[in-house]
């Protein structure tokens, strides 16, 4: 039983590991080819992305390839799915849009 409860509480630590190792890799900033469109990914689960120079904080969370963007908006909150495809240290996609980070 004792084993069996260890091997649990040691899967569930991977997993939520595994989930922050990703967040980890996004911080910092990131922009497209053009420069139209950027995001700032901070450590503490917060961020930013600008459009044309439209600005917009949110929070962030990473599960797998699924990254989710909560932001509030006319004060609603507002939570968003996009996939997110780490490629290396310097790439990303995030809804088949190319970013490098600056």
């Amino acid at each position: 039983m004792k084993k069996t409860a260890w091997i649990c509480l040691a899967l569930v630590a991977l997993t939520i590991l595994a989930s922050c190792g990703a967040a980890s890799k996004l911080v910092g900033t990131w922009e497209d080819s053009t420069g139209l469109t950027s995001y700032t990914f901070n450590k503490n689960g917060t961020g930013s992305y600008s459009i044309a120079g439209v600005d917009v904080d949110f929070t962030y969370e990473v599960d797998g390839e699924t990254l989710t963007l909560t932001a509030k908006v006319f004060g609603v909150s507002a939570g968003t799915d996009h996939t997110l495809d780490i490629k290396n240290k310097t790439t990303i996609v995030i809804d088949g849009v190319t970013l490098t980070k600056k």
